[in-house]
């Protein structure tokens, strides 16, 4: 009889406590979002821009195949030493890129509630023409009524960027939506990390040289990557953990590329264009269905080739 009574005051003690930590956890939510929360909305529009500093133009790219055998495209491009650097922290927003006219600043415009978010810049110069560019975005503190009352598209954060400044794209873009269009800019490559919500990276027009690197390390939600050919890079990473995601490959390949997609929950779908070889290293999905296409036209002289490699964990695969 008194080893029941002991267990059950051990239980009723458990329970106590847990029912203490839950009760101090909403005490200590109600009071931050007291304090944190209880500031107005004051949305204010954002004009902000810098001039960059001119590295000349990318010029004429020659696209050739080497004379010896069994070699890849050669691509003689300029050689930019101190590109431009563009460093996104954006979270809890809507998020664009867009191209700008050649010689022009970059620009920053939007609205956003300055009373419960913080948008800061900086600009700095190094070497000749090398400079930096940072922008970051994101709730301020720690609350519960931004979370509740905002929308994402309510913030509005939009990037132009002149066609003629030689850059290099990488950071974060957290959770929330973008839409990065960076078709036609001077772009050396694309290093970024993608929070949840949904997410767009595309090249709606050739680039003025084929790109270096394209990596897009995602989370959960939607990411559709879109004509990739029009940038034509020599490196192609795509990762995401759950969620829809769509590669799009079709566009003017100007060389030889390898093309990794790593997908873990969800359904993953990638389109290859019919005016490349087609290598398909790997396509295949531990649990659940994986495609590749069967009927691609036979190999041509001077076309470049695609190296693909496409798995998922969990979920569908699909190459057409």
């Amino acid at each position: 009889m008194s080893e029941k009574r002991g267990c059950f005051k051990i239980g009723c003690l458990g329970c106590l406590g847990v029912a203490t930590l839950v009760l101090l956890v909403i005490v200590v939510l109600v009071v931050l979002g007291l304090l944190t929360g209880g500031r107005e909305e004051r949305f204010e529009p954002i004009e902000r821009a810098y001039r960059v500093r001119a590295a000349g133009s990318p010029g004429t790219v020659e696209i050739r195949r080497s004379d010896e055998p069994g070699q890849a495209l050669i691509a003689h491009e300029i050689d930019v030493a101190e590109p431009g650097r563009i460093v996104l922290d954006l979270n809890r927003g809507s998020f664009e890129v867009r191209p700008g006219p050649p010689g022009e600043s970059i620009r920053l415009e939007g609205r956003y509630d300055a009373g419960h978010f913080d948008l800061t810049e900086s600009y700095e110069t190094y070497g000749e023409t090398g400079w930096t560019y940072r922008v970051s975005f994101d709730q301020r503190g720690f609350g519960i009524r931004p979370f509740v009352q905002h929308e994402p598209s309510e913030n509005l954060v939009r990037l132009i960027v002149p066609r003629d400044a030689p850059i290099v794209l990488e950071g974060r873009v957290g959770i929330g939506e973008s839409e990065l269009e960076l078709g036609g800019l001077w772009l050396l490559g694309v290093d970024l990390d993608i929070g949840i919500g949904e997410h767009t990276v595309s090249f709606g027009e050739p680039l003025p040289i084929p790109m270096g690197r394209l990596r897009l390390d995602a989370s959960i939600g939607a990411l559709i990557v879109d004509r990739i050919g029009n940038a034509s890079p020599r490196e192609v990473w795509v990762k995401h953990s759950i969620g829809e995601v769509g590669v799009d490959l079709r566009g003017p390949w100007r060389r030889d590329a390898e093309v990794f997609v790593r997908c873990g929950i969800g359904e993953c779908d990638v389109r290859v264009p019919r005016n490349v070889d087609l290598e398909v290293d790997r396509a295949s999905v531990t649990i659940g269905e994986a495609s590749r296409p069967h009927d691609r036209p036979a190999p041509e002289a001077g076309r470049p080739t695609l190296k693909l490699s496409v798995s998922g964990n969990i979920g569908e695969v699909q190459v057409h």
